[in-house]
Formats: C-alpha cells, structure tokens, sequence
C-alpha cells in the first residue's frame, strides 16, 4: 500500500526535521510509493507519461494528446482497422493481426450478375460479357469497317504471271488484294504469246530457231515492257502491235505492224514504253552481236 505525506511534528515556530523533507522529496521523485492528493487546480509544463499496463482516469479539457489514454487504440493494437479491400458491392475492413472480426459495408443493393466483367474485340465488333456469363452478351459495332486493311505480307505469286516482291493485303471482311513493288515477270516458252495489258518483265526461254512473236495488248500511259532474251532462244524476237505502231527514234512500224531483231544477231534485249495514242516507244535495245559488228540500231532491226 502506499504511504501518505504525514505533518505529524511541524509546527509553527518548531525545529524542522529531516523527515519532515526527505518525504516529500521521496514522494515526487517517484523513490517511494505515495499517494499524492491535490486540491485545485494543476498546471503542468511539459509531457505526462503513464503506465502503458494501467488505464489512468484522466480528464483534460485541453489535452494536445494522451499515448495511453483508452479508446486511443494504443492500449490494445488489435482494435484499429489497418487495411481494407473491395469486392463487387461489398468493401470489408480488416483488423490489426486478423485476430478480431471484420467490418463489412454494402454499399447498396446491386445485382452482381448484372453488370459487363469483360469485353473482347473481333475486327469492328466489341463484345462485352456479364458477370459469370449468365445473361446475354452485348456486341457494339464500330462501324462498317470492312474495308480496311487489316494485315500485310510479303506473299510472292508463283503462279502466271510471276510477281516475286508481291505484298498482300487482307482486308476487315477476310479478302485480300495484292500489290507488287517491282516487275511482273512473265515467262514465254512458245513462239506465239500474248502480253496482258499493264507492265511486265518477260522473259524468253523459249528452245529452237524459229521467231518468238510478242503479240502485245493496248495499255495504260506509262506501262513498260522489259524483255530479255536467253541463248536457248535462237531465233529472232519480233514484236507485234496491232492496233497502232512502235517507234524507234524518228522511224515507227507501220500501223498495225512490228519490229522485229535481226535474224543474223542473237539474244536481244528491249525495254518499250506505251505513250498512248497507240503508240510503243523503243527506249533500249541491246544485242550480244551489235557492238562487235559495228551495226547500228536500224540494221539491227527491221520495221514490218
């Protein structure tokens, strides 16, 4: 138990005696236990520590902060919430150490099978999804997009005519159109071949002496033929334009006619250029012959 500040011996004009001071050093020294009694007010300077292990009934009006004061959540650090977490409509709060219960919240009655939880897009179609998929779906359309182009590859064409650096294009709706960055080359075994409109590079692999005949179509501005001869060609290469004429320099073949190389050179070598009016400009010519026998272009081919 502990003990009381005692005035027992002091009196008014009497000898004051050790005792009478050292209690009451004791007392508020916190050397011995006592119990302080006051009457009044108290104002005290600086801070009030307490026993974290007693809950101390104190009441101030103006307190700044009390560490141990109940209700503060520090006499006890299970009590307070230290995290939270939210789930469709529902957020629960947890505890400090899970080792009390939990607060959960619903904040307001909601179907949770109602609302969309994903969504996936195919081409111009978004779909979304409800909850667990038990209602319908809803697919919003972005547009007609099927004209767009979705993808491209390089995708040469191996059939006739060949294109080695073909691109392909596919489109929103899955068909493809194709682009070349280079020549079309086409390839003639036989003497008598017809050429498509547009622009080509043709090569003549035909085997034997005969005349291989070019029987070209009516093109666009600008179309460009290239032709190339190989040794297993052996005869001349005649080129035939039958709507209109093929100039060369200032001369041009008769209308509906042709040039045609030389039967005693080999394996030439054209590049032509339509201009319109029915007309094929001659822009080059070569021959394996032509500069070793000092021929000209106008005896290297003959106009028909």
């Amino acid at each position: 138990m502990a003990k009381k500040l005692n005035k027992e011996g002091i009196t008014t004009g009497g000898a004051i005696k050790e005792y009478h001071i050292t209690q009451t050093i004791d007392a508020f020294s916190g050397t011995d236990a006592y119990d302080i009694s006051l009457s009044g007010s108290l104002n005290v300077v600086g801070p009030i520590n307490g026993d974290p292990n007693i809950v101390n009934s104190l009441n101030v009006l103006h307190a700044i902060s009390a560490s141990w004061a109940p209700g503060s959540g520090r006499e006890s650090t299970t009590l307070f919430y230290r995290s939270s977490s939210a789930n469709l409509n529902t957020i629960t709060f947890y505890q400090e150490g899970d080792l009390t219960e939990t607060l959960t919240i619903d904040t307001g009655s909601i179907d949770t099978s109602g609302f969309f939880t994903d969504a996936s897009v195919d081409s111009n179609n978004i779909t979304f999804y409800h909850k667990e998929n038990i209602l319908q779906t809803l697919t919003i359309n972005t547009g007609s997009t099927d004209d767009f182009v979705k993808t491209a590859t390089n995708t040469p064409i191996t059939t006739y005519p060949y294109v080695p650096n073909n691109i392909e294009f596919t489109k929103g709706d899955n068909s493809t159109f194709n682009v070349s960055t280079g020549l079309t080359w086409i390839t003639c075994s036989n003497i008598g071949n017809t050429i498509p409109q547009g622009s080509y590079g043709i090569i003549i692999n035909y085997v034997g002496s005969q005349t291989v005949t070019l029987d070209l179509q009516s093109s666009n501005i600008g179309d460009t033929l290239e032709i190339i001869t190989l040794q297993s060609a052996q005869g001349p290469v005649n080129l035939d334009y039958e709507f209109g004429s093929i100039k060369v320099g200032g001369d041009s073949s008769l209308v509906g006619g042709a040039i045609q190389s030389s039967t005693n050179l080999s394996y030439p070598t054209f590049k032509l250029v339509y201009t319109g009016n029915n007309e094929w400009h001659l822009t080059n010519y070569l021959d394996n012959n032509m500069i070793k026998n000092n021929t000209s272009i106008f005896e290297s081919l003959k106009f028909l």
